[in-house]
């Protein structure tokens, strides 16, 4: 079974720069085989391993609202602004079993909008944008299986946490239906675990901005762009676990300026397990 984060879209690319030829484009270009079988390595580990566990999480859903600005020109960052936001949180234990190929995840709803609630194998809410299989986010990338489907560049190095991350820029080498993200991914220079994904989803084309009563009345062209971020920042046995994932949406324009429609955070902690065998090969 090849084992992919899915990000769900409940209401309906990027291109890699030229490849840069200095010394130390070059030293990164040598070193990426040994570092692309590294990770390989542990993305065959998390993805062989059984799991059982129990966490809190806790999202926060934040949509924008807009309306006319003072700016007539279609060229002004003031063309439109955010006239009111309507926020949403859910606290929920959230569960995840996987034996062998078969991956289950559940859900007990324990909090909604700040009241308390009980309600086991409970449904996400109608969240316009939702993840799954978290766990499984660095398996869709850079396991052995995908590796042959991707392309890879080093574009950088940061630290994360107090911890050196190389950061690797993946791109589908041609486009299809299944995992068909690109996106960045920030691997641990010494243990080469995943410490954090970014994935921007296939564009999903034209956006209306609802400006008021009018669609798209600000005269200039917007595209809709998704961005999905994983932060894998709790260990186990040496596998790596969610503490945080965002998704925002954001409208671009033709012109330069964006807007931010929609942000969700999920939040993840207090985990309990019950279940975490690795095998190493």
């Amino acid at each position: 079974m090849r084992f992919i984060a899915a990000l769900i879209l409940a209401a309906a690319g990027l291109s890699a720069p030229a490849a840069d030829q200095t010394p130390a484009a070059n030293s990164d270009a040598s070193a990426l085989p040994g570092i692309l079988k590294a990770a390989g390595d542990y993305c065959e580990v998390v993805k062989g391993m059984a799991l059982n566990f129990v966490c809190l999480e806790r999202i926060r859903e934040q949509e924008n609202f807009f309306t006319r600005g003072t700016g007539s020109s279609r060229n002004s960052p003031d063309a439109i602004k955010r006239a009111k936001s309507k926020t949403r949180t859910f606290a929920y234990d959230y569960q995840i079993v996987k034996s062998k190929d078969d991956v289950r995840e559940s859900r007990m709803l324990l909090e909604e909008d700040g009241r308390k609630r009980h309600e086991e194998n409970a449904e996400l809410p109608t969240l316009k944008f939702s993840g799954r299989n978290l766990v499984y986010g660095p398996v869709g990338f850079l396991s052995r299986y995908w590796q042959s489907y991707f392309t890879y560049e080093i574009v950088g190095r940061e630290e994360i946490g107090g911890r050196k991350a190389i950061v690797i820029r993946a791109a589908p080498k041609t486009e299809r239906e299944e995992n068909n993200n690109r996106g960045r991914v920030w691997v641990d220079a010494s243990s080469h675990q995943i410490l954090r994904l970014e994935m921007e989803p296939p564009n999903t084309g034209p956006a209306d901005v609802v400006v008021g009563n009018d669609s798209a009345a600000v005269g200039a062209d917007f595209r809709r762009q998704l961005t999905w971020t994983i932060d894998y920042g709790i260990e186990k046995k040496g596998v790596l676990f969610p503490s945080r994932q965002t998704i925002r949406e954001t409208y671009v324009s033709d012109t330069g300026y964006s807007v931010v429609k929609r942000e969700v955070v999920f939040d993840y902690s207090d985990y309990r397990y019950f279940t975490v065998e690795v095998e190493i090969k």
